[in-house]
């Protein structure tokens, strides 16, 4: 192959340009804190956000100006934004397309576990061109992990009588998969938006990582938790994740009501071991890595905390105290969502005056010296909280 040159591609030029005006425009904002703020915490935040925002933007500037990538005879030629590499393509025999942004190919030697593999970031032009050769040069480890998984499931005689029958039984699990997905997906959405159904929906969500697992075993060794980055079998990860994520998400709203944090301690550990339990009863034929078991445990923690908290605030508790409060002023604090304070008189556990949680409507509808109810709610796992009332 002769010596070509690839430049940096035209999306990822327009994109350096937007983060370059973005970041130094992030940057004045630290500087402009420092001016306004005499406070020493305020202005080492501001220095450190300065910094790296400053980075962010000589990184983007001088990708923009120096990135090229030369390739000949085997060997290609890197110049980055920062420093350059060499890679001799003899020095592998393999490699992996990985998604991202850009989208990287990892060199590997699959016979060699000493030679370190080595990456290589899509941001050029014609990229193509290269690929068209590393293809053509070295295996596709991609591809041969599908066809590997492909031969497995055909040869599966407890997947039907014949290999179209087996066939058809991974592209119903693949189905079901993509089911559970958007079922969780819906669930989710509806939460937020279907205030009618939440109780519904919360338990949805709550229960979906127990039923993601078990559908596991009874799957015939089709769908799995985790799997490779290529591979012809469907994973629940995504799925996992998601109802999580959106636990937690329902679960911030809860945050500034709960009154005794330490009550949500025990329904968080026995939701955590039940979720974890659940995992390695489920996956025990499959290899379990160390980092898969830090995974697990990370979720299943946050699993256990988000939905005890989503779990207690079901139905309709009644009230266990009654305060009334009188509003002496009103702020909203900002930030990724907008939340909404009533500054009031000591209730409760709360003996000086102090910030009251509420809703828009309700914030909107406040004036200052009105008289206020706060409700403490035990709510349906013992965990205490307050709502606001007219």
């Amino acid at each position: 192959m002769n010596c070509q040159v690839f430049s940096l591609s035209k999306g990822w030029k327009i994109f350096s340009l937007i983060f370059i005006v973005f970041f130094a425009g992030l940057s004045g904002v630290m500087i402009w804190l420092l001016l306004l703020d005499d406070s020493l915490l305020v202005n080492i935040i501001s220095l450190v956000f300065f910094a790296f925002f400053s980075l962010c933007a000589i990184y983007f500037t001088l990708l923009l100006k120096r990135f090229h990538l030369t390739f000949e005879e085997n060997i290609i030629f890197i110049q980055g934004a920062f420093g350059s590499k060499r890679i001799d393509t003899r020095d592998f025999n393999a490699y992996r397309i990985l998604n991202g942004h850009p989208p990287r190919v990892l060199l590997i030697h699959s016979e060699n576990k000493k030679i370190k593999a080595r990456s290589l970031e899509l941001m050029m032009d014609k990229r193509e061109v290269l690929l068209e050769y590393i293809h053509t040069s070295l295996i596709n480890l991609d591809e041969a992990d599908i066809k590997e998984d492909l031969s497995d499931i055909i040869q599966n005689e407890n997947l039907g009588m014949t290999g179209e029958e087996r066939l058809n039984s991974l592209k119903k699990a693949i189905k079901l998969n993509w089911f559970l997905f958007f079922l969780i997906l819906a669930a989710g959405i509806g939460s937020f938006f279907l205030a009618r159904y939440h109780d519904f929906f919360i338990v949805a969500l709550c229960s979906m990582p127990f039923v993601l697992l078990v559908i596991i075993p009874f799957s015939k060794g089709l769908i799995k938790f985790n799997t490779k980055i290529k591979t012809a079998y469907p994973s629940v990860l995504a799925g996992f994740i998601m109802s999580v994520c959106f636990l937690l998400l329902r679960a911030t709203a809860f945050f500034g009501r709960i009154i005794i944090w330490s009550d949500i301690v025990m329904p968080a550990i026995v939701l955590t071991l039940l979720l974890s339990s659940v995992y390695f009863i489920t996956n025990n034929k499959e290899k379990i890595t160390k980092s898969a078991v830090a995974g697990i445990l990370f979720f299943a923690l946050m699993y256990g905390f988000c939905a005890s908290i989503n779990l207690n605030a079901l139905g309709r508790p009644e009230p266990v105290e009654t305060h009334h409060v009188r509003i002496l002023n009103k702020r909203i604090s900002g930030g990724r969502s907008t939340t909404y304070y009533l500054t009031v008189t000591p209730w409760g556990p709360r003996d000086r005056d102090n910030d009251v949680e509420v809703g828009r409507r309700f914030y909107q509808s406040a004036e200052i010296d009105q008289d206020v109810t706060v409700l403490i709610l035990n709510g349906s796992v013992n965990i205490k909280y307050y709502v606001v009332r007219p």
